[in-house]
């Protein structure tokens, strides 16, 4: 017996415009600067074309082999678009002539704040005018079996294939030793591109106890590896601040993602303790069965792989002499290596070792993004529930929880700016042990 399953969808995602157009890009090819407005020379009140041709097909198959109803195999493909355009063509809001920014160097105080020189900032941002949606390929190919009445086994690959994606570059940055830009009308530029790509590709088993006899669970493992040449144009993550080292060279950033783990497993359960009426022990009531019936205990434990960052010079150098960090860019050099960075028994003093790595003279870095890892995580929420039942269909449930119940430190990635005098030290970890207590009531 099979089931196939057959779609396809069509999306239409507008660019945005100001309903003004008071956007505008800056025109890098012009030797004496400039910014052109949209709508005018050709270029749309968007700043760049629609696309039209965001087909994306769906296929799902289910299929019982030789009539069981114990196995099931299932397969799909499906194509997704990604419509997140929005954050980033705002950034052409930010040019001139209809928006200025400017530093005031002032002394510290509030009534005197702007008395300083007034320095005007050239900032050159925008999308660019060939950008296209993102899109990804998603795939899966698993077994699902029954091995008795009330345990299933899935098993399953999981795939996924990003293109068009978005990734922040700077067109305006110069060679290796200099100038810093290529063209000195404008600083360092700012423009979001859809040059990223993506890759995932994970084994994932999955074992469900469906609740019998008062005890149910859910483990899951998941083994995978993602890997792109930009996670996020935003910088949101301390893993890997800023633009690409260099932005004409988008493949040397691929490497793990900034979420990549490779190794991840969780599992939930839920146990009504075998206590009170109905329970194997203490069923004929009495105090201890009032204390001890009627309680459910519950939890979640997880464990997951580190997650890797890129080890980097801050805003204060510039090594390459190109339009990085210590220049005004928004991206940053990295080191060449020449040593393991890797220590056999890292701490929080000391999570890699700093000396491994030197700056470059002139020229980029060779250590690739995303090359160390932080601390593996393990964390295990518990909970205890007792139920009082106040009459025929409302009961009371007294909740104590506990978070991070091991109090289990939970650290936060090391500083990598080898700038800092901190570099390779891990500064703080997030929350420790919670307790919380709480009434419910279900009616």
């Amino acid at each position: 017996m099979a089931t196939l399953n057959l779609g396809v969808r069509y999306d239409f995602n507008r660019p945005v415009y100001e309903a003004q157009d008071r956007f505008s890009i800056p025109d890098l090819d012009n030797p004496d600067g400039g910014y052109i407005r949209v709508g005018t020379q050709g270029i749309p009140r968007g700043r760049y074309f629609a696309d039209k041709n965001n087909v994306a097909p769906r296929l799902g198959v289910a299929w019982m082999p030789f009539g069981s109803s114990r196995s099931v195999v299932r397969a799909g493909y499906g194509l997704y678009l990604d419509s997140g355009i929005l954050n980033a063509n705002i950034l052409s809001h930010f040019n001139p002539p209809f928006f200025s920014l400017d530093l005031v160097l002032g002394p510290p105080s509030l009534t005197d704040a702007f008395s300083g020189a007034n320095l005007p900032i050239s900032f050159a941002a925008g999308v660019a005018e060939d950008y296209r949606d993102g899109y990804f390929h998603q795939f899966s190919a698993g077994v699902q079996h029954e091995l008795t009445p009330n345990l299933l086994v899935d098993v399953a690959y999981v795939g996924s294939r990003g293109r068009n994606l978005q990734l922040a570059v700077d067109p305006n940055q110069g060679p290796p030793g200099g100038p810093p830009t290529r063209n000195p009308a404008f600083g360092p530029a700012l423009i979001i591109t859809s040059a990223g790509e993506s890759s995932y590709d994970s084994l994932q088993i999955r074992v469900e106890r469906r609740f019998r006899g008062g005890f149910s669970f859910l483990s899951a493992y998941t083994g995978s590896r993602s890997r792109d040449n930009g996670s996020s144009w935003m910088a949101l993550s301390t893993a890997l601040p800023g633009l690409p080292q260099n932005s004409f060279d988008l493949d040397s950033e691929r490497g793990p993602s900034e979420f990549d783990s490779p190794h991840r497993w969780v599992l939930s359960y839920i146990w009504e303790l075998p206590f009170g009426r109905g329970r194997p022990f203490l069923k004929n009531g009495g105090a201890a069965a009032a204390i001890l019936g009627n309680w459910e205990l519950a939890g979640i434990a997880a464990f997951h792989s580190g997650r890797p960052f890129t080890a980097y010079y801050g805003a204060s150098a510039n090594f390459s002499g190109t339009s990085n960090g210590a220049n005004g860019g928004s991206g940053f050099d990295r080191p060449n290596q020449t040593g393991n960075p890797v220590l056999r028994d890292p701490d929080p003093s000391l999570w890699f070792d700093r000396a491994a790595f030197t700056p470059p003279d002139n020229t980029f870095g060779a250590v690739g993004r995303n090359t160390l890892r932080g601390a593996p995580t393990q964390n295990f929420d518990v909970a205890l529930y007792k139920n009082l039942r106040l009459g025929e269909a409302i009961t009371l449930q007294l909740r104590v929880e506990f978070f991070n119940a091991f109090n289990t430190p939970h650290f936060f990635l090391p500083v990598n700016d080898l700038t800092s005098g901190n570099a390779g030290r891990v500064l703080g970890a997030s929350d420790s042990r919670q307790i919380q207590f709480g009434l419910k009531l279900n009616y």
